[in-house]
């Protein structure tokens, strides 16, 4: 269920009444409205039915949907809502039995349509999906995206749908979110040589690397050949114009998740995906180690200037100590040759 979004258990908890309500929830969502009373009083059927609708009604806007076992709500909700109804808490447990598969359906309408809920049909659907590949943009989680649908649609007084459509829907999004990202980037992509981005997949016989593989690779220590090494990549991504990308169209977060899908992708797998999705994690890659590059070599310069300093005054505090050694040497021996003399004339 909601295969790659929530595990099995995590759908379960999300389908079903929590475990425990909190007395501010209580509060909040499970007390009747006096027109909610009314409404629910209004039916001359079973205490089981008007306990059950009313049920219904506080559930919506506490789980934002309505449960399919609604005689299993906790004894809290049921003892809270049935002295509000005038009935006994025990009729709940009547309730799935005694209403028809088909009347429960009717019930769950009628109670949407009374709260001013609104079921999750194709213009909210449509609505859903351009929302969701706008937060997919920004960040490619399937998880975050999932609950952030949730939020959403409580929100906006939307009826949940089932949790493997709204799986769907994340998986579609983050699909639109690559054509969205790739859209807003062909601006760029129109200026780029494109046969530039697909060569740093390919090996580099002189390096024996992929020229992305080598761009990621960090400096060990601050050595004069690891900021030669800096500097020739820097070269590198300044003959691309790597430093000159524009990538303001998408947002910050964006970029970044496509900077560490290039990171964490091999060569092969990147050049296994289609131009649209590629071409855009390299942009990326490309902006991304203009930047990381520069931090380095100022780093590694700072490194390199903290150790000559440290040596410096190192040889400084021994240059010092050697003097005020000598000098000590040189007074022992004026004062043995002035006693020397004292001794010779005192006589």
């Amino acid at each position: 269920m909601a295969a790659g979004v929530v595990s099995d258990a995590e759908a379960a908890e999300l389908d079903s009444w929590p475990a425990e309500i909190s007395q501010s929830d209580l509060a909040a969502y499970f007390t009747l409205s006096v027109e909610d009373l009314r409404w629910v009083r209004s039916f001359r059927s079973t205490a089981a039915v008007r306990l059950g609708l009313a049920v219904q009604c506080c559930a919506l806007g506490f789980l934002g949907f309505v449960p399919a076992d609604v005689g299993a709500a906790p004894a809290e909700v049921t003892a809270r809502l049935a002295k509000q109804v005038g009935v006994s808490p025990a009729a709940l447990i009547r309730y799935d039995a005694e209403t028809a598969e088909r009347s429960r359906r009717e019930h769950v309408e009628m109670v949407v349509t009374h709260t001013g809920w609104r079921t999750c049909g194709r213009g909210e659907w449509k609505a859903l999906g351009d929302w969701l590949v706008a937060r997919a943009i920004e960040h490619d989680t399937p998880s975050v995206l999932f609950a952030q649908a949730l939020e959403h649609l409580r929100a906006e007084r939307i009826v949940r749908p089932g949790l493997d459509r709204l799986a769907r829907a994340v998986a579609t999004a983050r699909v639109g979110a690559d054509d969205e990202t790739h859209r807003r980037l062909l601006p760029v992509l129109a200026g780029f040589a494109v046969d530039a981005l697909d060569a740093l997949l390919v090996t580099d016989p002189t390096r024996g690397v992929a020229p992305l593989v080598w761009l990621g690779d960090r400096a060990t220590s601050a050595s004069p050949e690891q900021v030669k090494a800096e500097a020739a990549k820097l070269a590198y991504l300044r003959g691309l114009g790597a430093d000159r990308l524009d990538l303001s169209a998408v947002p910050p977060e964006r970029r970044r998740h496509l900077a560490t899908l290039a990171r964490r992708s091999t060569p092969a797998a990147l050049g296994r995906m289609a131009p649209e999705r590629r071409h855009p994690i390299l942009l990326a890659a490309l902006a991304a180690a203009a930047t990381d590059v520069v931090d380095e070599m100022v780093q590694l310069f700072d490194q390199a200037l903290s150790g000559t300093d440290s040596r410096a005054r190192h040889q400084v505090a021994e240059r010092r100590l050697a003097v005020a050694e000598a000098d000590v040497e040189r007074l022992v021996l004026l004062d043995r040759s002035y006693g020397g003399l004292s001794h010779r004339f005192g006589s």
